[in-house]
């Protein structure tokens, strides 16, 4: 068998040794030349591809009845400083002048941080509210959501994350407000589609120059390019 194999080999003529080599080269060179042009691939303008945000969830939330919808700009110069900055503008402009004073506001928190830090400053504070987040038993929740539908507390702290989460429809906000834009656009028009009396309803939605992204998703490219470039503390409203 081994000199029959030496035999077949020594039987293959130049022009088929010639053949199979050139095939096998132009395999290889055919190979890497994929490889080169997909690791060499330009990719400018896939970015592109998709259409911006037209600010479907604010113009849904309008379709609601909602009264008007304001948007505050928080000045924030770090990334690191936006909680203090959110909590600082939250206090001094929102809470003392107008939260204080409100029935059945619900405040929808950015992080778990923000939430324990607003539940903190609730205690310490004295107000009368009831909160969950996503790790609350389901009796505490309904207890939570009964006292704030009813009316029977004046405030609810929730998080994002519970309200993505748990997917619990929350009513009987007369107010709702957003301590930073959420990053999923839907939690915005749940919630204000969850509010006693549309009419009626105010929201307010605070933002730093860091929250970008998520703005856009909510009130669209050219609202969010108009609020981004304002000065800080100016209110936007829409009705």
């Amino acid at each position: 068998r081994g000199r029959g194999g030496r035999r077949w080999g020594q039987s293959l003529g130049d022009e088929e040794e010639e053949d199979l080599e050139q095939g096998l080269s132009m395999e290889v060179l055919a190979k890497s030349e994929a490889v080169k042009s997909a690791s060499s691939r330009s990719c400018r303008g896939f970015v592109r591809l998709a259409q911006p945000p037209e600010g479907g969830p604010l113009e849904r939330a309008t379709s609601f009845g909602i009264a008007r919808q304001f948007f505050l700009h928080t000045p924030c110069e770090s990334l690191q400083d936006q909680n203090q900055q959110l909590f600082k503008t939250f206090e001094e402009k929102y809470w003392k002048p107008l939260g204080s004073s409100l029935e059945r506001l619900l405040i929808v928190a950015n992080t778990y941080f923000s939430f324990l830090r607003l539940r903190q400053f609730f205690r310490e504070e004295g107000t009368d509210f009831s909160s969950a987040f996503e790790y609350t038993n389901k009796k505490d929740l309904v207890r939570a959501r009964a006292r704030f539908s009813h009316g029977e507390c004046r405030l609810l702290l929730v998080t994002e994350r519970f309200l993505w989460y748990r997917r619990f429809k929350l009513k009987g906000a007369d107010y709702v407000l957003f301590f930073g834009p959420p990053e999923t656009p839907s939690i915005y028009e749940d919630v204000l589609g969850g509010v006693r009396t549309p009419s009626m309803c105010n929201s307010m939605c605070l933002f730093t120059r860091h929250d970008g992204f998520a703005l856009e998703r909510i009130a669209g490219h050219e609202r969010t390019c108009r609020m981004l470039t304002s000065p800080p503390l100016k209110a936007f409203v829409f009705n």
